[in-house]
């Protein structure tokens, strides 16, 4: 007499279903991770790294945002706000400088620290027309201009021990 015996496919237990769903369930974990962090994770602007004068950089910059109105000056420690409008005409005093008190006292610093200091402008969109003639007053005083543009709203700061006095 012949057992009669049971097809082995009878007794195996399928785990690909459970695996597809556990699978599901870690990428939908992972994709609301990843939009959560998205949401909360900001943009901290534009950065300068400012760092210790070495051999090639002897000088340190000093940034200076220029909008076509507004010039901000960015220290260690403090923000200048300086307006100058827009209308080139108004800036200049009868003796050629510029005729923004505070405007006129930074040119005299920085002139005063040409050796240790350069002017690094963040240029807005709006201020790419009047840049050159604001940059050549400092050229004009031998201040060492650098500049770079930088979108119209983003957020500027520096970063760093020894970005100026």
């Amino acid at each position: 007499m012949r057992r009669a015996s049971l097809p082995m496919d009878e007794d195996r237990f399928d785990l690909l279903p459970y695996i597809s769903i556990l699978m599901c369930l870690l990428g939908t974990l992972l994709l609301m991770t990843m939009s959560m962090a998205a949401l909360y994770l900001k943009d901290p602007g534009a950065v300068w790294e400012t760092g210790a004068r070495t051999a090639e950089h002897a000088q340190l910059p000093v940034l200076v945002e220029w909008d076509g109105n507004t010039v901000v000056v960015h220290r260690r420690k403090s923000i200048l706000r300086i307006a100058l409008g827009r209308d080139l005409r108004q800036w200049w005093g009868r003796d050629g400088s510029f005729a923004n008190p505070q405007m006129a006292a930074f040119v005299q610093a920085m002139a005063s620290r040409r050796d240790s200091e350069y002017a690094l402008f963040a240029v807005r969109p709006s201020g790419f027309d009047s840049f050159q003639t604001l940059a050549r007053e400092f050229r004009s005083q031998k201040i060492a201009v650098g500049y770079e543009p930088i979108e119209q709203n983003k957020p500027v700061r520096l970063r760093g021990g020894t970005e100026g006095r």
